[in-house]
């Protein structure tokens, strides 16, 4: 699909689902990732009790280490538009 057709097809996609009432009965819960998006959703016409706000995020460990052994994980995709930086930049 090109460019233009794409969002033609996602509004199609969602009218029909909005006209055939498919999110209000055919789904049991909603998951959304933040209390904003609940709002919206809720603003939209979902129901408030079947829809979750389910954070896409890992707590910080309460304690630095700064240990010669400490260590750093990164989960995520590395991409320009996230503005990589390197790991001795970080150290």
């Amino acid at each position: 699909m090109n460019g233009t057709g794409a969002p033609s097809y996602a509004n199609a996609m969602v009218a029909v689902h909005h006209g055939q009432g498919t999110w209000q009965q055919k789904v049991t819960r909603h998951i959304v990732l933040s209390e904003f998006s609940r709002r919206k959703f809720i603003e939209g016409g979902l129901s408030p009790e079947r829809i979750i706000a389910k954070p896409n995020l890992v707590h910080a460990d309460p304690k630095p280490k700064n240990k010669p052994d400490s260590y750093a994980l990164y989960v995520g995709r590395l991409s320009e538009e996230k503005g990589p930086v390197s790991c001795r930049q970080l150290g």
